[in-house]
């Protein structure tokens, strides 16, 4: 059996989620050692990547204090204009007594 062609090809992990795939193909005389040639091919594709690719760092959660987590509860309580809205937008388990004054407060100000 006569090998006329190569090909060496590998999926990159770039990270988030994300891979790219470089792929090379390349055609041998007769007189070359396929495993060198592809070896010269796997070299070519993982200097390509390392060369060419920014490697996307995962995104940070924002971390919110304590103060700003109590802060958003009382802005959403704030925005609601009726109980239906109010009563959606419960405080968790884990509120705070300005978050559960500030929800009181809204309560009885929405009731009729």
């Amino acid at each position: 059996m006569k090998i006329k062609t190569i090909s060496y090809g590998r999926t990159f992990a770039l990270g988030n989620y994300s891979s790219e795939r470089i792929d090379l193909q390349a055609d041998i005389d007769e007189n070359e050692d396929e495993q060198t040639a592809l070896s010269i091919l796997k070299e070519k594709v993982e200097r390509f990547h390392k060369e060419n690719t920014l490697i996307e760092q995962p995104i940070e959660e924002e971390k919110l204090s304590k103060e700003q987590i109590e802060a958003n509860y009382i802005a959403e309580y704030e925005k609601c204009t009726n109980l239906e809205q109010l009563h959606k937008c419960r405080f968790t388990k884990n509120h705070s007594k300005a978050t559960f004054e500030a929800y009181n407060n809204k309560e009885k100000q929405l009731k009729p």
